[in-house]
């Protein structure tokens, strides 16, 4: 939410963020879960700063759902949200697991790696501390 809030207001009126974030939501994830592993992939994305230091991974990791929330209460429009490969998936398919989303009443639509995002910016930060986000 800081990072939205800040591009916000250094942005435009009209300007646009588009944003990819990681996708807890992603097959990949409901897999993981189902063979007794953690969800996330954060840890794939830290990079090294000098010497042995890391730099932090993503804090959170996000479904489509809270990009388009956290997009709102930041004083975006949502005009674009999708899911895409990132690019360096295995080739492992996940079938079986959209097959049982679907049999189970779930959603298989936005469920790829990454969640891509394009938000128009139509005024001023509308909630600075969300409470789905902070509670």
């Amino acid at each position: 939410m800081r990072m939205a809030a800040e591009i916000n207001r250094i942005l435009r009126p009209g300007g646009r963020l588009v944003l990819s974030t990681p996708n807890i939501c992603a097959l990949r994830s409901v897999a993981a879960i189902l063979r007794g592993r953690h969800p996330g992939v954060c840890s794939q994305y830290t990079a090294r700063k000098g010497g042995n230091e890391a730099e932090p991974p993503h804090a959170r990791e996000y479904t489509p759902g809270e990009v388009g929330k956290l997009f709102a209460a930041a004083g975006f429009a949502v005009e674009r949200l999708e899911t895409g490969a990132y690019g360096f998936e295995t080739s492992e398919d996940h079938g079986a697991v959209r097959e049982l989303l679907q049999r189970e009443g779930f959603s298989p639509h936005l469920r790829d790696a990454c969640i891509h995002a394009v938000g128009r910016k139509t005024g001023p930060v509308k909630q600075r501390y969300p409470g789905w986000l902070y509670a």
